[in-house]
């Protein structure tokens, strides 16, 4: 019972983190870890879900060439510090990027079309090569009603990779490595937020057996 209790205490206070209501992480006595763990089959695969928000802006010229990674040694998964302490292994199992515009209504931003893809390799750096990723979507940056939602499933033969390496070695990518990526194709009004950007990933992890 008191094991229940703590998971649930560190969850409550993750999720007021990404509200910004709470700065400060909870910590637990390594007994306590160590009780929570064993909890926790050897070998046996669990998914969770985690999540990050983002801004999406322009640069000096205009440009988005934007990304919100999977990896949360680059994402601040509010999650994630608990995660690692319970798990060994983590191996991405999919996402789902939800996107709102910034502007309000009376907005004089300049409105430009945008492309937006799953990026599993990090390859993509403007709008065609974002364009031409499998899975990409054309979309205006004037969302007004309501949200562009997009999935990704991950695919099989991703190995997995360390929770104190998320992402995997140099090199060698693993685990939850990836990204979505966003770009314009005419530039925009420089220096302004154009989206809101709210990712959940599924994360799979295991304790190793």
């Amino acid at each position: 019972m008191r094991a229940l209790k703590a998971v649930a205490t560190m969850r409550i206070s993750e999720d007021k983190s990404a509200t910004g209501k709470v700065a400060a992480q909870i910590t637990y006595p390594q007994e306590v870890v160590n009780a929570l763990r064993a909890g926790f089959s050897g070998g046996r695969v669990y998914t969770f879900e985690i999540h990050v928000a983002a801004s999406i802006g322009s640069d000096s010229g205009g440009t988005i060439q934007a990304v919100v990674s999977w990896d949360p040694s680059v994402s601040s998964f509010v999650e994630w510090s608990a995660l690692t302490s319970l798990f060994d292994e983590c191996l991405y199992g999919g996402s789902r990027l939800d996107l709102a515009t910034a502007f309000s209504p009376s907005s004089t931003a300049i409105s430009t079309m945008m492309a937006v893809a799953p990026d599993p390799r990090t390859t993509a750096t403007n709008f065609t090569s974002v364009q031409r990723l499998a899975q990409s979507r054309m979309i205006s940056c004037v969302c007004r009603l309501g949200t562009h939602s997009f999935t990704h499933r991950a695919l099989r033969g991703r190995p997995w990779a360390s929770t104190a390496v998320p992402g995997g070695a140099a090199g060698t990518p693993a685990g939850m490595f990836g990204r979505w990526a966003i770009a314009n194709l005419i530039p925009g009004t420089p220096s302004i937020n154009y989206l809101f950007a709210a990712l959940r990933v599924r994360a799979r992890l295991r304790v190793r057996a």
